[in-house]
């Protein structure tokens, strides 16, 4: 910590307010240093308030931003843009990758947890990986793995990979407990 510098206010990633009237502000960042593409890109999700009050979670987004290294500058709040559905039909809605650990491949393809919900009447979340690439600059959705879920309570949530002896680990929350699983390629999962 002797090198780091003193926190200071973000300029590009403040709360803004949106052309409907929403406030929006990115939150549960995860910074990580991308070794491919030489940056430092953070992960997270977006809080979204109505008249800047009342949270609306069906809002959520999957948000990043990225730290030019040339200038220690972050870049603005962005979205990543998923698919409509998932494999199951079900809507992809209040998608997000708050407080999540990510894994990037040396191709520089991100394996990035998210977690979402099915129904938007119903707060359960069903979690999956996602694998994206990123240039350096823009991370793009190209596919996702097993999307795993139970009815109790809020579902699984808080998704966060780690790879070791060759195979990937993925855990989640829940409520009452939390739950782990494994694979091989960092998408495709055994139950829980």
């Amino acid at each position: 910590g002797l090198s780091w510098s003193k926190p200071a206010a973000i300029p590009s990633l403040k709360r803004t307010k949106q052309a409907d009237g929403y406030e929006v502000a990115p939150g549960d960042l995860w910074p990580t240093w991308h070794a491919k593409s030489g940056s430092v890109l953070a992960t997270g999700k977006t809080f979204n308030f109505a008249d800047g009050k009342r949270e609306n979670r069906l809002r959520e987004k999957v948000s990043y931003a990225v730290m030019s290294l040339e200038t220690g500058e972050w870049g603005p709040m962005r979205f990543l843009a998923l698919p409509e559905k998932d494999h199951g039909g079900h809507l992809i809605t209040a998608a997000n990758a708050g407080c999540v650990q990510r894994v990037d491949l040396p191709n520089g393809e991100v394996l990035l947890p998210v977690r979402y919900w099915r129904n938007p009447k119903k707060h359960n979340y069903t979690s999956m990986v996602t694998r994206c690439e990123f240039d350096g600059h823009t991370l793009r959705y190209k596919e996702h793995g097993t999307e795993m879920t139970i009815l109790r309570g809020r579902g699984l949530y808080e998704p966060s990979l780690a790879r070791f002896g060759g195979k990937y680990f993925l855990t989640m929350r829940a409520d009452h407990t939390a739950y782990v699983t494994r694979g091989e390629d960092g998408t495709q999962f055994e139950p829980i």
